[in-house]
């Protein structure tokens, strides 16, 4: 049985396309749609509420266009999407447990950091899925606007990822979850600061997660992408000049 229809993947702004790349590695006869929220971002700023109508509304307007599974490719509105399958019929998948336990199979200390947005942080999923491990949770919202902004190589933004996370380089942590999409193209000032920590990020673990939970299209010799944006389009492309997968088509929509 071939079951032809894409996959629908979200998340606030630009981040999910690290998710994004690897489920397309992983999965090259599938077609994908992708929605950039840009015009709601940062989440994790926002309130809970707000969040749920958000991804609520963006799960809605992907499943219309006839998706055969939805990847919520951030771990805020993974958060805050528990009420999701009153709506839709559709295998979800989220990125929170999937990472936390791949983190879980990494770590050999059970001494764990998990930065994400202050959001998700504070909604504690990480921390529940993480209750056997010594947990670091450290609510980091403003590096979304780092990578947002494009600001990734500047100097000033290394010095607010030090500042934020040096507090905790005595702590002998030997694992740190990425809690936030974004966050994978920040691995490499990271890393500076912890430099014999392994760094975990959502890609794989979701990509294995979505292998248990789709048909796949094994008919299908080539790969298309079709990318929505919230926000401008122009800007858009800007901001991704480090995604390395063909866009098909982008159009900018209002939800």
């Amino acid at each position: 049985m071939i079951d032809k229809r894409p996959i629908g993947v979200f998340d606030s702004g630009i981040g999910g396309l690290t998710v994004l790349e690897v489920l397309m590695e992983k999965f090259p006869s599938e077609n994908f749609i992708y929605l950039a929220d840009t015009y709601n971002c940062p989440y994790g700023e926002k309130s809970s509420a707000e969040v749920e109508k958000i991804t609520t509304e963006n799960s809605l307007f992907l499943n219309n266009m006839g998706i055969k599974a939805l990847v919520i490719a951030c771990n805020t509105a993974t958060a805050n999407s528990i009420n999701l399958y009153k709506y839709l019929d559709i295998p979800i998948i989220g990125v929170i447990e999937p990472t936390a336990n791949y983190a879980k199979k990494v770590t050999t200390t059970n001494n764990i950091m998990v930065i994400a947005t202050d959001l998700t942080i504070s909604l504690g999923n990480y921390q529940n899925c993480l209750k056997d491990q010594i947990v670091t949770a450290v609510k980091a919202s403003e590096f979304v606007k780092i990578v947002e902004e494009g600001k990734i190589e500047e100097e000033e933004s290394f010095e607010i990822i030090k500042d934020k996370l040096s507090p905790h380089q005595n702590k002998n942590i030997d694992t740190i979850i990425l809690g936030c999409t974004h966050f994978p193209l920040l691995s490499k000032n990271i890393q500076k600061l912890f430099p014999s920590s392994n760094l975990v990020s959502s890609g794989l673990a979701t990509a294995d997660e979505l292998k248990k939970s789709i048909i796949n299209n094994s008919e299908n010799n080539e790969q298309t992408l079709i990318l929505f944006t919230t926000g401008s389009k122009e800007e858009l492309i800007n901001k991704i000049t480090w995604f390395t997968k063909k866009i098909d088509f982008i159009h900018e929509v209002t939800i």
